[in-house]
């Protein structure tokens, strides 16, 4: 495989117009000869993004970020060089044959591994309990919803029994109380005891692919708890306040449930899809519908 040549990353730039391209993120209004936006990378209010589509760069007169096309996209989809580069080679239909992206290695916070270890031990037991006498019915329950073992499988679905079982691997596994209730998995009152119980269980991934978190829902008709319980915010599952233009596509799918959009995974829908039950807090619908440029469907389970 070829490595980009410095001919090729301008072939690339060259390609798309910034104006085009920051357009797909940001509300864009035409001052004079340039645009102006709400600053993605500091606390906005109003309109300090200067982009400049003669120059083919931007500038923000607050925080001082600025750049060309390439900038914006590693600034604002927190990517190296490269990855932004191939990002903006897609924008431009420039031809990538010949060319490979490697994968990116993340390196992890050593104070943060005990949290994504935690998560992924989690998964594994939340996994292995959908499939115990405990978990028949929450198993049956998404059966009847469609879900067969595949899919439950490609989705790390899995099930939190009515018992804190947690707490006491944790401890076996050697992960100080601290760390745990730090977790968010494990709560503290007079003791330590499982946050999610009795519930179907989703996991919750960042952009790297490492489980950050949950969102557990009740299967039984006669439970009068929250449908959805959610995990809270942590030093790994951070609930991004940044209001941010969805990537465009002809329709996006609006979902009231982490179950409806794996469902429609399901059943083949390829759209961009947004999960409301996790992040609809801080996106207001209209902002949602602004950015489909064709329709919006909305569902609700």
């Amino acid at each position: 495989m070829a490595r980009l040549s410095q001919e090729k990353i301008d072939e690339i730039r060259q390609s798309v117009d910034i104006v085009d391209v920051m357009g797909q993120y940001l509300e864009l209004h035409k001052k004079g000869k340039n645009y102006m936006a709400i600053c993605p990378f500091h606390d906005d209010n109003h309109p300090s993004l200067s982009i400049s589509q003669s120059r083919q760069i931007y500038k923000c007169f607050v925080c001082g970020n600025g750049g060309n096309v390439f900038t914006f996209i590693q600034e604002y989809l927190k990517v190296p060089f490269v990855e932004a580069v191939m990002k903006v080679a897609e924008f431009g239909h420039v031809d990538m044959s010949g060319y490979s992206l490697e994968k990116r290695v993340v390196k992890v916070d050593e104070a943060l591994a005990p949290l994504y270890d935690m998560h992924a031990f989690a998964l594994k037991l939340y996994m292995y309990y959908l499939y115990t006498q405990s978990g028949k019915q929450a198993l049956d329950y998404l059966r009847h919803r469609g879900f067969d073992d595949e899919l439950i499988k490609m989705f790390g679905i899995g099930y939190a029994p009515d018992k804190s079982i947690l707490h006491e691997r944790f401890q076996k596994e050697g992960y100080t109380e601290v760390a745990q209730v730090k977790s968010g998995l494990v709560l503290e009152n007079d003791r330590h005891y499982d946050r999610f119980h009795d519930r179907v269980m989703f996991p919750l991934h960042d952009e790297f692919g490492k489980v950050v978190g949950f969102s557990g829902r009740i299967y039984k008709a006669q439970d009068k708890n929250s449908k959805y319980m959610n995990s809270p915010e942590s030093d790994i599952f951070i609930i991004q306040k940044r209001k941010r233009r969805a990537v465009p596509y002809h329709q996006i799918f609006a979902y009231a449930g982490v179950k409806c959009v794996l469902r429609s995974k399901f059943i083949g829908r390829n759209f961009y899809e947004y999960k409301i039950s996790v992040c609809m807090i801080n996106l207001k619908v209209r902002t949602l519908i602004k950015a489909c440029t064709d329709s919006c469907s909305f569902r609700r389970n």
